[in-house]
């Protein structure tokens, strides 16, 4: 019965260590990475959508371009991409 056991536990292990492994040597996504050529610093009263306008983009385009903006919580004096590419 012991031996029993330890080949099941040796098992589980491997099949462990196979599944940790597999999951590890898969490629990452790639994320588009923004290339911003133009600048702008968040004045009073202005949104993503304000702004996306005043610079002639889509509110998606200006998302695109800023990835990690919180349209909810933009500050004054911020600084935004307001024109570039993603790569």
């Amino acid at each position: 019965m012991a031996k029993s056991t330890n080949i099941s536990i040796a098992l589980i292990f491997s099949l462990l260590v196979v599944t940790v492994f597999t999951a590890e040597s898969r490629a990452a996504p790639t994320v588009a990475a923004p290339v911003c050529s133009s600048f702008h610093g968040v004045e009073i009263g202005e949104t993503c959508d304000t702004i996306a306008s005043r610079f002639e983009m889509s509110t998606a385009d200006f998302l695109q371009l800023n990835p990690n903006i919180n349209c909810n919580t933009m500050f004054v004096g911020q600084w935004v991409c307001v024109a570039g590419h993603t790569l």
